[in-house]
């Protein structure tokens, strides 16, 4: 009978043991989603701001090349 109860006791340790275990696991890989998701957020942002600044670039450009082409012209 002790042995059955021992047994009964040593199933719920290793059942909370491995529940703990999952619970950290499933904690540490949300905090890595956050992590990815901060991370993709923050290179969005800064794609997204070098897209502003090459438009802003490519406009001077046209915009020097038809000032250098009206001064041929002359």
């Amino acid at each position: 009978m002790e042995d059955k109860t021992l047994l009964k006791y040593v199933y719920f340790v290793v059942a909370l043991a491995v529940g703990f275990v999952l619970v950290t696991v499933i904690v540490d890989d949300n905090n890595e989603i956050d992590d990815l998701k901060h991370q993709t957020s923050v290179q969005q942002s800064t794609i997204e701001h070098q897209r502003r600044e090459l438009d802003r670039v490519e406009k001077t450009n046209v915009a020097l090349v038809d000032q250098a082409n009206s001064k041929s012209g002359d």
